[in-house]
């Protein structure tokens, strides 16, 4: 959660202002964390289908 927020409000989030919310979004921010899958599927459907991504990384978290 820290590096989520980090990144927030180095990247414009105002949580002191009223409704202070911040869109983190994997088109647009670019936000990469080890262990952590970003993904807009719910929100726009255009967006990548995270199928693979999620593959990946349970077979990565297997082996280790």
């Amino acid at each position: 959660m820290r590096a989520v927020i980090i990144h927030a409000l180095e990247n414009g989030w105002q949580p002191e202002r009223r409704g202070g919310t911040f869109m983190l979004s994997e088109q647009e921010n670019g936000f990469a964390l080890p262990d952590f899958l970003l993904t807009d599927r719910l929100c726009t459907p255009e967006s990548a289908d995270p199928t693979v991504r999620v593959i990946r990384a349970y077979e990565r978290r297997r082996r280790t």
